[in-house]
């Protein structure tokens, strides 16, 4: 059996079946990574998990998370100053 790399980013909703379509055209495929800006049907996972390959599945959320965690295409909004009294101060 060969082993396969691939990266398929998908911009909408994945249904089940959207996914079963990428995974036969990618039959011989054992490794990858599948991301989406949306989000992943329980059954896609379930049926990730019951073919034990090494198919990543990242989410909008986790993408999200790891883009702000390596500041891709991010800046910053705001920054607050948050304060504290120095209680050494009015030690006598």
């Amino acid at each position: 059996m060969n082993n396969y790399r691939f990266l398929s980013i998908i911009y909408t909703y994945v249904s089940n079946k959207k996914f079963l379509l990428y995974h036969y055209y990618l039959k011989k495929t054992r490794k990858g990574i599948f991301i989406t800006t949306s989000y992943f049907p329980q059954s896609v996972y379930n049926y990730v998990k019951s073919i034990d390959p090494t198919i990543i599945l990242i989410d909008g959320e986790q993408l999200t998370r790891i883009m702000i965690e390596y500041k891709v295409t991010v800046g910053k909004n705001k920054v607050f100053e948050i304060k504290r009294i120095d209680t050494d101060y009015f030690d006598e």
